[in-house]
């Protein structure tokens, strides 16, 4: 199976479901890992490079960072 992301990608988080971890939606962050069941490991730091979370998303929960941004 194809996987819409790759290892190491920079993606952009498409939910609002994690403001308790001061993450929001359109926050950045990097794959670090891809399971076999279409989830990927996510990590989102702060503007210091803290990890603020770092947890498994659904494709659904992630979008694509454009490439000139």
């Amino acid at each position: 199976m194809d996987k819409k992301f790759k290892l190491f990608q920079t993606v952009v988080l498409n939910s609002n479901e994690y403001k308790q971890y001061d993450v929001k939606k359109g926050d950045i962050g990097t794959i670090l890992d891809i399971y076999m069941d279409g989830h990927y490991e996510v990590e989102f730091c702060d503007e210091n490079g803290a990890t603020k979370l770092m947890q498994a998303f659904s494709e659904t929960e992630l979008l694509c960072k454009e490439k000139n941004n």
